[in-house]
């Protein structure tokens, strides 16, 4: 029954009152259904005629009294109940996936299709449906799919205080997945009960330590939280401490290894959220380290005589051009540097000045011999390099060093990625990782950064699963006790309290396209029906079909971003011959592998064929098709336009002679696309606030989000380069979103997925960074723009 306390009113309109699931309908051997597949479509909708007293299912348009598929026998004793209200109305949901079976079945064969039932009807009459199903024993269900415009207010469903009556939010979730919402709590839990987990047993913590590290800070003084986490990271590095912390836990999870505990290694996460500094305090450790001597004598079980032993922490970094604000290490500048590098390297001297000796191996000038580098305190590569000099001379592999430190530690959480196979093959005794996400998709993410770690045996999928998964699955009152031990053990993770920031807001910026953007948006889509007519023609091939809609929504977003401009030869760089795997080995001599962002990256040899004929990354927008046509003298790695030849038609290049804007204050020129103009225009106005800054990540106040990502926690990170420790202006987020577009699919898809359970139990979630292929058809589903 519906309450009166909840927010909201009932329209004059026909809602939906929620839907019978596991419904079934055989389908007639003489049925011939006059259905076409788009694309994008993910759901065919039938109605439910009444013919003697049995329900059949026809299309929609079909004016006759027959049907193609009979109702079973459960579905219609529930639709025989409802008899009473000739208002109500029936709708039958079938997945195009199970409806493509159709087209196969012979003359013989019975096809039963899986379906739902969304039962529609007039507002006031929702509680009598209700007490209706229920009589008849009933259940009503979250809807898999409902027609936009329709509302959806559920009999069944216990509606909280205030909450509002439309339910369309829960559309497509599924019961079994609501059902683990205290799963999803109780990892949340875990992460922040790790604020006052930390109770150090004695510590190597020198009392002199804070003041030591303060002469050598220049614009920055060390808060309380930090110096807590720097006395965690010498609690964790000290084998006295560390290994009987870990013997306890290994006898609290599993009584056998009381008599002979296993000896974990030692080091942890710190994983707190982005804007505490959890880069400067692990730069205090290290700097507290440095004039420690360590007779190591073996490296995780391997003879050191094999290896050349440094004091030197080495540092892994995603990349040290496009992300400066990642690691701020401090190093004198050094000659014959490259212009980003000696940016970067002026941006160190805002914390330790000379109190840490740098080496940056990386691009084509990076030392080629281990003795190069075991003067220096502090290494710093990228994961790029890293990969390639596993796969190539080996050079940060044959080195003992004294710490490793692996910076956004969640780039390595595909232990399939060879950035997880390079990173677990350094040797040291000492591993950090510094992730504000230990957890994004996956527990498996945590299991591979303890693999990372070396932290055996939590390491090994079987125990993992046996004492930390499985008694999750169990719903027991103790379900979450050995999660949570485990992190205290060795995570150490503080949250936004401590930033104490000050108030922000976000403003949704809505884009309309241009007449000649949306004849292109429409073109596009035209050509994808296309292609999918000729494929679906001939023998149907999933990973085509893939391609083709990957390929479509990736020109989409380039067109709501840049609109039917040319996008200039040097915007993208060829990554990969179409079809072909990409080859690593080659990277260190071309000194362009941190030109790649993380998803066109880390593509292994399975998930590669999903990439083949696309013209660009799905995230980056850089071409994943060679160029043949090279001139004289330049590189094998040519750059290229990103327009394919199916592009050229909708990507005009901009006339010399396009006159201003008279009404945009950027005074760009009307060609360029609706989006940029927009954002250029937002930023003009902002600059009449002489104190306010964007597109700046040292004390910018205000976010531009100019495209709606897949992955939610890309834009939370670049909000949180702005709210973060320090920041003492309002913060105002634009999110720029063009009307009647897949951007405002990808929006819903979003909103979707965040009310999902976002932690998964499966160790083969997906962590990819677009989504599966429903969500690539939801993306492109003009009817839900």
């Amino acid at each position: 029954m519906i309450p009166d306390n909840t927010s909201g009113t009932l329209s004059d309109e026909n809602i939906c009152y929620g839907a019978l699931c596991d419904a079934k309908a055989q389908v007639s051997s003489e049925a011939k259904l006059n259905i076409r597949a788009l694309p994008w479509t993910l759901f065919y909708t039938f109605k439910i005629i009444l013919r003697g007293e049995i329900y059949w299912l026809a299309e929609l348009d079909d004016i006759s009294t027959d049907g193609f598929a009979v109702v079973d026998l459960n579905t219609m004793a529930y639709l025989q109940s409802l008899r009473q209200f000739p208002q109500l109305s029936f709708t039958a949901i079938v997945s195009s996936s199970v409806l493509s079976s159709l087209s196969r079945m012979s003359a013989r064969q019975k096809l039963v299709l899986d379906m739902t039932v969304n039962i529609i009807g007039p507002p006031e009459l929702a509680d009598e449906v209700g007490e209706a199903v229920a009589k008849a024993s009933g259940y009503l269900q979250h809807p898999v799919f409902l027609d936009p415009g329709t509302p959806y207010v559920n009999p069944h469903y216990f509606y909280s205080k205030d909450e509002d009556l439309d339910l369309r939010h829960f559309i497509g979730q599924q019961q079994e997945t609501l059902g683990i919402t205290h799963i999803v709590e109780g990892i949340e839990d875990a992460l922040a009960s790790l604020d006052a987990a930390f109770t150090p047993q004695g510590s190597r913590m020198d009392e002199e330590a804070p003041t030591l590290i303060q002469q050598h800070l220049k614009s920055t003084t060390l808060k309380s939280h930090q110096i807590v986490g720097l006395e965690y990271i010498r609690n964790r590095e000290d084998p006295d401490l560390c290994h009987p912390r870990n013997s306890d836990l290994l006898c609290l999870i599993s009584p056998r290894y009381l008599s002979n505990p296993r000896i974990l290694q030692c080091g942890g996460i710190i994983a707190d959220v982005m804007g505490l500094g959890k880069t400067l305090t692990m730069l205090s450790a290290i700097v507290c380290s440095k004039q420690e001597t360590t007779p190591v004598e073996s490296l995780d079980g391997m003879k050191c005589e094999s290896l050349r032993l440094t004091k030197a922490t080495l540092v892994v970094l995603p990349s040290t051009r496009k992300n400066l604000h990642l690691f701020p290490l401090i190093a004198k500048k050094k000659k014959k540097k490259k212009k980003d590098h000696v940016v970067y390297l002026t941006r160190l001297s805002r914390f330790l000045a000379g109190a840490l000796d740098v080496y940056d191996f990386h691009g084509r000038s990076r030392a080629s011999t281990r003795d190069a580098l075991l003067r220096h305190d502090i290494v710093l590569t990228t994961y790029h390099t890293l990969a390639a000099d596993w796969k190539g001379r080996r050079i940060l592999q044959d080195i003992g060093w004294l710490r490793v430190v692996l910076d956004e530690a969640h780039w390595i959480r595909n232990q399939s990625t060879q950035f997880f196979k390079a990173a677990a093959g350094l040797q040291t005794n000492r591993r950090w990782c510094l992730t504000g996400t230990p957890i994004q998709n996956s527990l498996e993410d945590l299991r591979s950064l303890l693999k990372f770690l070396h932290f055996d045996p939590f390491s090994e999928a079987k125990f993992f699963d046996e004492h930390i998964v499985a008694p999750l699955r169990s719903q027991a009152d103790d379900s979450f006790r050995n999660l949570k031990a485990l992190l205290r053990t060795f995570c150490l993770r503080r949250g936004t309290d401590y930033l104490q920031l000050p108030p922000w807001r976000t403003d949704p910026v809505s884009v309309a396209l241009s007449s000649e953007e949306t004849q292109a948006y429409q073109l596009i889509l035209d050509n994808c029906v296309a292609e999918f007519d000729r494929i679906t023609s001939g023998k149907s091939d999933s990973k085509k079909k893939y391609s083709v809609l990957f390929t479509t929504i990736m020109k989409l977003r380039r067109l709501c971003n840049h609109g039917t401009i040319a996008l200039p030869a040097d915007a993208c760089r060829s990554l990969t011959p179409s079809g072909k795997r990409r080859k690593l080995k080659k990277a260190p001599s071309t000194g362009i592998e941190d030109s790649f962002c993380e998803f066109c990256s880390s593509v292994e040899e399975d998930a590669s064929a999903s990439l083949t004929g696309l013209d660009t990354c799905p995230e980056c927008y850089r071409c994943l098709v060679e160029s043949t046509n090279l001139s004289s003298g330049s590189s094998s790695r040519a750059l290229r336009a990103t327009n394919s030849p199916s592009d050229t038609s909708m990507s005009p290049s901009p006339s010399v002679n396009t006159p201003l804007s008279p009404l945009s204050p950027s005074g760009l020129h009307s060609g360029h696309s609706s989006k940029l103009l927009a954002v250029a225009d937002n930023i003009c106005m902002s600059l009449l606030d002489t104190d306010s800054k964007s597109l700046t990540l040292t004390n910018a106040d205000r976010v531009h989000i100019v495209e709606p990502q897949w992955n939610p926690s890309a834009e939370e990170q670049a909000i949180g380069r702005a709210l973060r420790m320090g920041q003492t202006r309002p913060v105002t987020i634009f999110k720029y979103v063009t009307e009647k577009t897949l951007e405002k699919n990808i929006v819903d898809l979003q909103q979707k997925k965040s009310r999902l359970a976002r932690f998964s139990l499966d160790p083969t979630a997906d962590d990819k960074a677009v989504g599966n292929l429903d969500d690539l058809k939801f993306v492109l589903d003009p009817t839900m723009c």
